[in-house]
């Protein structure tokens, strides 16, 4: 045995210690398992609730549609109080859209070598909040304005594409921000 060796076993513990240090790592074992149950449990039940509120959404939709249509309820207004309820407003076509802004947009993203461009349709972004690549360009433009620009993919969920120029075609359509918040009027950016 080289010295290292025998070093390293002079400072392993023997006996009762050793059978205590065992005895620990396995209740560690039994507490981990039970944290790992937890977290599955508790991931399947966001996922339940999260497509439960699907379903809701879609039954609200459809009720709020009968009711416009019948004419029981007029177009926009269970939105609009729901945005007052919420302290939200809807952005007029020549306000500035500033970050915190939520906008709803819908874009397309050219890359090079690929057959189909990829992209969303009336995605909600928060302005600003940099959850996605081109959000940060939406600031001082305005609700219902077409914008283009290119970037480099920085990505790294897809290296594939990773330092390619993507060509992005964006377009704006309602922003809404918190009540109270006015920005001035613009022109067309």
């Amino acid at each position: 045995m080289s010295e290292e060796t025998m070093e390293s076993k002079s400072e392993l513990p023997e006996g009762g210690e050793l059978s205590l240090i065992r005895s620990r790592m396995s209740k560690a074992e039994v507490q981990i398992d039970g944290l790992e149950t937890k977290a599955k449990a508790s991931h399947d039940l966001i996922q339940k609730v999260v497509m439960y509120s699907h379903g809701v959404d879609d039954k609200m939709n459809v009720l709020v549609e009968m009711l416009e249509e019948k004419g029981v309820l007029e177009r926009g207004a269970l939105e609009s109080l729901l945005d007052t309820r919420r302290g939200l407003r809807t952005k007029e076509a020549t306000e500035l859209i500033e970050a915190g802004d939520v906008a709803w947009v819908t874009y397309k993203a050219l890359i090079p070598g690929e057959p189909k461009p990829i992209g969303e349709v009336n995605l909600p972004v928060r302005v600003g909040a940099g959850a996605i690549v081109f959000d940060k360009e939406l600031i001082g433009k305005n609700p219902h304005q077409t914008i283009s620009y290119s970037d480099e993919f920085k990505d790294k969920g897809h290296p594939q594409w990773l330092g390619k120029k993507v060509d992005f075609t964006i377009n704006i359509g309602q922003v809404k921000t918190k009540i109270g918040e006015q920005s001035g009027s613009a022109t067309t950016h």
